[in-house]
């Protein structure tokens, strides 16, 4: 017997625990240039999270987000089978993880989407994948923040695509993260929203967070 995840609409969103089809993705997100090339690259990471600030992943990232402990959401286009048989990675349209820390709570590592090909020959169906895309993620986002999954730390493109769900109500007060340990020295801007910090690769950057760290 099939065992499918029924969708009410066109996308279902839900946890991915299962690691074999976190694999099957994992073969498929685009790698930095260089001595790594994915041959069929379908996901990219959005900048940017202080853990991936521009976006670019090695092989030995995509290991540690399979196995090392992450939670897992990803968006599906129509049913999703369970079985790796089944399961079509070109059916996928967002993804994302998340790591509990101790002080931060758990917290965003990234955010992908599909990448919508330029080469392909039907310009048609390529203006509708790119539109179902765009629908896929906002219904990602509207997931995590519906069921309270977390917390996000965002800069720059990240941050444009967090706000066309979250509103300044999920904003995370910078003061808070700095009373509660999350961070040690941090800059507040002027909207009292924003907030300087410098990473672990020494990049001062400013940032928002959105979300739940309850």
């Amino acid at each position: 017997m099939r065992r499918l995840i029924r969708s009410e609409g066109k996308f279902i969103t839900c946890p991915l625990e299962d690691l074999s089809l976190r694999a099957d993705l994992g073969e498929h997100f685009a790698l930095e240039e260089g001595e790594h090339k994915t041959s069929d690259p379908l996901f990219k990471i959005v900048p940017s999270t202080p853990e991936i600030l521009e976006g670019e992943l090695t092989p030995l990232d995509i290991d540690l987000f399979i196995y090392g402990g992450y939670s897992w959401y990803i968006t599906y286009c129509e049913e999703m089978p369970l079985t790796e048989s089944g399961f079509d990675p070109r059916k996928v349209y967002a993804i994302s993880a998340f790591y509990e820390e101790k002080e931060a709570g758990n917290k965003m590592t990234f955010l992908a989407r599909r990448i919508i090909a330029k080469d392909e020959n039907d310009r048609q169906a390529n203006i509708l994948l790119k539109d179902d895309v765009s629908r896929a993620l906002y219904e990602h986002l509207a997931y995590l923040r519906d069921n309270r999954i977390g917390w996000i730390e965002a800069g720059d493109d990240l941050e444009k695509c967090i706000t066309t769900v979250y509103t300044l109500k999920e904003v995370i007060d910078p003061e808070d993260l700095m009373i509660e340990g999350v961070f040690k020295d941090i800059v507040i801007s002027l909207d009292q929203l924003h907030y300087d910090r410098t990473l672990n690769n020494g990049k001062a950057t400013w940032l928002i967070a959105y979300g739940n760290r309850e």
